[in-house]
C-alpha cells in the first residue's frame, strides 16, 4: 500500500510496556473535488529496529510523505491475533 499525504506532526517515539521502542504518527490524504474534499486519516506505528530507516522516519517534520506500507500479522499468544503496519525502505 502507498500513502501519499500530508504527516500530521513528527513522528513520536514510544516505548512499550516490554521496553520495545515504537514509533508513531498520523498522515492525511485528500480526496474529491477541491469543494468537498474528504480527509481520510491513517494511524501508523512502525516496529522498525534502530537503524538508518527509524532515524529517517523519526527525523520528518510535518509535511508532504509519500509512504509505502506493509502489513502483517503476527501471533501474540495462542488467544491473541495482532496486526502491525511499518514502513518497507
Amino acid at each position: 500500500m502507498t500513502i501519499v499525504g500530508r504527516l500530521a506532526d513528527q513522528p513520536e517515539l514510544q516505548a512499550t510496556s516490554t521496553g520495545t521502542e515504537i514509533l508513531r504518527y498520523a498522515v492525511g490524504t485528500s480526496s474529491g473535488p477541491k469543494d468537498n474534499q474528504k480527509t481520510s486519516w491513517f494511524r501508523v506505528t512502525s516496529f522498525l529496529p534502530e537503524g538508518p530507516q527509524r532515524d529517517f522516519i523519526s527525523s520528518l517534520e510535518k509535511g508532504y510523505v509519500t509512504l509505502r506500507l506493509f502489513c502483517c500479522r503476527w501471533k501474540e499468544d495462542r488467544y491473541k491475533m495482532g496486526r502491525e503496519v511499518g514502513e518497507r525502505g
